[in-house]
């Protein structure tokens, strides 16, 4: 339940709710991103940003959708445990934020944690960097995921 209402399931859900939630945010700068398990996340905004569009609902706010990790349809589809993939999403998209103030890398990073939390049951296995290579998390190397997401989507974090 948020705000007494039933969990949102349709577009037009996701988007009220949003749109609740930026009401009460009044810096103009303002964005919430909305985790959807398994469809991935929308992210909304008072301000335009790259690959958004405008709200059906209220065309002053602006937003975009980012396919999970993992869909079914791709040849890696992977998932063995999703328990902590939601908070695994958060823990992902704080730090995207952080690395750029940017709402693209913040649910591109969110999407890329959550689907390496939930490849298996338990952590994530952690190749640690030596002799001038990466870390790995679950054989890849983040940027290699990075990469594969964005090629996949048609997304862009330059």
């Amino acid at each position: 339940m948020f705000l007494g209402q039933p969990e949102p399931i349709s577009a037009a859900d996701v988007e009220r709710v949003a749109l609740s939630f930026l009401a009460h945010m009044p810096r103009p700068h303002a964005a919430v991103i909305l985790r959807c398990g398994s469809e991935g996340c929308v992210v909304f905004s008072r301000v335009p940003f790259r690959g958004s569009s405008p709200c059906a609902a209220d065309s002053t706010y602006h937003f975009a959708r980012f396919p999970a990790y993992h869909n079914p349809r791709n040849p890696d589809y992977c998932v063995k445990d999703p328990t902590g993939g939601g908070n695994t999403f958060i823990g992902g998209s704080a730090a995207g934020y952080i690395d750029g103030q940017n709402l693209v890398k913040a649910a591109i990073y969110g999407s890329i944690a959550a689907g390496l939390a939930i490849e298996q049951v338990g952590v994530p296995k952690l190749t640690p960097a030596s002799n001038g290579t990466e870390e790995k998390w679950n054989g890849e190397t983040i940027a290699d995921r990075i990469k594969k997401y964005c090629e996949r989507y048609g997304f862009s974090l330059n």
